[in-house]
């Protein structure tokens, strides 16, 4: 990201690949892929970032790590 932030929101949708995806991308037109739709936005909520990420089923698995912080007590 490098911009910094404070949180990461999104989302992720099924589609196919067009033409142009699949000629930049080595697959067949056609093919399964999920699209993925994040805003990275600041500790003031403002938006300093947005990533669009196209994945290619047949060539990629998705993967996520999250980390969880513990509230102080």
């Amino acid at each position: 990201m490098g911009l910094g932030g404070a949180l990461a929101a999104g989302g992720a949708r099924a589609g196919v690949l067009v033409q142009e995806e699949a000629n930049l991308l080595g697959v067949s037109v056609g093919e399964l892929l999920t699209r993925i739709e994040r805003t990275y936005h600041d500790s003031d909520g403002r938006p300093v970032e947005a990533a669009d990420i196209t994945v290619p089923d047949v060539r990629w698995e998705i993967a996520y790590e999250i980390p969880i912080e513990t509230p102080a007590r």
